[in-house]
């Protein structure tokens, strides 16, 4: 379990910058656009690069979307995996205590010091657990470590997934970019000639 969050974290971390980086792009396409407005007359024209500058605008703006939800589901799957990790801890705890008191009790003769008689102690405690509920408790909390390290780690593939296609996405849609800034600047220096 203690792995199995480490690794998350190492995941949302990454997650985390790439979002962060994922601005500088944001703010050139937006200042592209802007200057593109200062244009004046006949000059002032909707072409293919406003075009794709837009596009990258909306690429860049939904891989922000698909990465801060990502990022909320990973704070969320991190503390499921804390809570997890802290019932296991608990019940752990619990039995090395329940061990230590029954092994004081196995040694426990007659002739112990302060051994004493204490009234009503043969009574049943109706929320004392038997010996089937106490494995079911434990059972139960591994069954439910299991099943978050899964859900940990499918998230972190997921995470994965994602970084490497929305980067993809944002790449292609900044070489397009590109290309119609080549084009436009090579028919705008044809039209000068």
């Amino acid at each position: 379990m203690i792995g199995e969050t480490n690794a998350l974290t190492d995941v949302k971390k990454r997650l985390e910058r790439a979002l962060m980086e994922t601005e500088a792009p944001l703010q050139v396409a937006r200042e592209c656009l802007f200057h593109r407005e200062k244009r004046m007359g006949i000059d002032l024209v909707h072409d293919e690069v406003e075009a794709q500058l837009l596009t990258e605008v909306d690429t860049i703006l939904c891989c922000q979307e698909r990465m801060k939800l990502h990022l909320d589901k990973a704070i969320a799957q991190l503390a499921a995996n804390r809570a997890s990790q802290h019932e296991l801890e608990k019940d752990l705890s619990d039995k090395q205590t329940a061990y230590r008191i029954d092994d004081k009790c196995h040694h426990l003769r007659n002739t112990s010091d302060g051994v004493g008689y204490f009234r009503g102690v043969e009574r049943v405690d109706a929320t004392v657990s038997v010996p089937e509920s106490w494995a079911k408790f434990t059972d139960d909390n591994i069954l439910r470590s299991q099943s978050e390290r899964a859900a940990s780690a499918k998230l972190r593939d997921d995470i994965e997934n994602l970084l490497v296609v929305t980067a993809n996405e944002m790449w292609n849609q900044f070489n397009k970019v590109n290309l119609s800034f080549t084009n436009r600047i090579a028919e705008t220096a044809d039209a000068k000639n």
